[in-house]
């Protein structure tokens, strides 16, 4: 979750139990907010590489094309970068 807050409020972070806080004035800060979307998907991409190391992919020998989205799916991964 990200919260934004506007300065305007008065509050101080103190007041807010959330690790992505993000005060603002006029404008809602997008390239910050974009910076934590980088990093939750760069947690995720981590996980998933971690989860595939750990387990044995196999592949229907006998198929003349094989579908890296089903592949995905039945390891719980994306085909995402």
């Amino acid at each position: 979750m990200i919260l934004l807050v506007n300065r305007n409020l008065a509050c101080t972070s103190s007041e807010f139990q959330a690790e992505n806080l993000l005060f603002y004035d006029k404008k809602i800060p997008h390239l910050e907010i974009i910076k934590i979307l980088r990093r939750y998907e760069e947690k995720q991409h981590a996980e998933e590489v971690m989860k595939l190391n750990s387990i044995d992919i196999s592949f229907d020998s006998d198929a003349d094309v094989i579908s890296l989205d089903e592949v995905a799916k039945r390891y719980g991964v994306s085909t995402e970068l």
